[in-house]
């Protein structure tokens, strides 16, 4: 009896303590980034409500087809907003810290909070292939296509030396105020039929977006075996560089971390007695199957 006992308590610590969960700064991190897209989300929204009533389509998680045929054949838009007065490709980062810029116009310098210095690519230079492609499907000089990079964390402290087109969440209404009035100011002396027409531009553009349910995940694994983006990491004691397939293969173990330690767990399950069972079952939160199962193996 001691020995089952035993073996529980090393499954549970195996289910819930084991050495091969994600590191808690990479899941901070991830949480961060889903709040900020969230949030962004929620505040384009608004906003967009607030200017165009319920003449707008704002749609997330875009995996947009701009090279069908290439290794690299998709990209993914955070939030492409379709709206009267243009269409807007937002890039989100929840990033803190000290954001500044960069080495040139495709890259920013970032600080954390606890004084490290990166320099990372800007969002601008992300969106540059999303919003030319766009573009491309809208040549006409009324339908302005612009690329803007939001920085969702409240703890972001935007250089104002950077373009007018990388801002805070509390400059966002600003943003799209100014995209607006500028927008008023060109057809000013045109009919109102110079604006976008929202539905029939939303129905362009989804001719050209992955829809499957899977899209999304095959587009981030393709991402992770790109070798041709870097991310150069700045320190002024240690410079160095790494490249983003080394950075992404981390990334991409410590998500799968949970299927090695299942794995294990069920190996040693079939391995042992059948009491283990039961210890696994709690992964699950089925605690009257394990009972019964503990009961019925001690029975027997």
């Amino acid at each position: 009896m001691w020995l089952y006992l035993l073996w529980m308590v090393v499954m549970v610590w195996l289910v819930w303590f084991s050495p091969w969960k994600k590191p808690a700064r990479v899941r901070r991190a991830e949480m961060r980034g889903v709040r900020g897209e969230a949030d962004v989300a929620a505040a384009l929204q608004t906003r967009l409500a607030e200017m165009c009533g319920s003449h707008f389509v704002l749609r997330h998680a875009v995996i947009l087809n701009i090279a069908p045929g290439t290794p690299y054949p998709t990209a993914e838009i955070d939030h492409l907003a379709i709206t009267p007065f243009g269409i807007f490709v937002v890039e989100t980062k929840a990033w803190r810290g000290q954001i500044l810029p960069g080495q040139d116009n495709d890259t920013l310098t970032w600080i954390s909070p606890a004084g490290e210095t990166e320099v990372r690519k800007s969002p601008l230079a992300q969106n540059r292939a999303k919003v030319a492609f766009i573009r491309g499907l809208f040549p006409d000089e009324f339908c302005v296509v612009a690329g803007v990079g939001v920085f969702s964390s409240p703890e972001a402290r935007v250089s104002p030396d950077l373009s007018v087109d990388l801002i805070g969440m509390a400059d966002l209404r600003h943003w799209l105020r100014g995209r607006l009035n500028s927008w008023r100011d060109r057809t000013m002396n045109h009919a109102m039929s110079e604006s976008v027409d929202v539905a029939s531009t939303d129905r362009e553009i989804m001719k050209f977006v992955d829809v499957s349910p899977d899209a999304g995940m095959r587009h981030k694994e393709r991402v992770i075996g790109n070798a041709e983006e870097s991310i150069i990491v700045d320190h002024k004691q240690n410079t160095r560089t790494q490249s983003h397939i080394f950075t992404n293969a981390k990334r991409f173990w410590d998500r799968q971390h949970w299927l090695v330690q299942r794995l294990l767990a069920l190996l040693l399950c079939f391995t042992l007695e059948p009491v283990v069972i039961a210890s696994y079952l709690l992964e699950f939160k089925n605690l009257a199957l394990c009972l019964a199962l503990f009961a019925g193996t001690l029975g027997g």
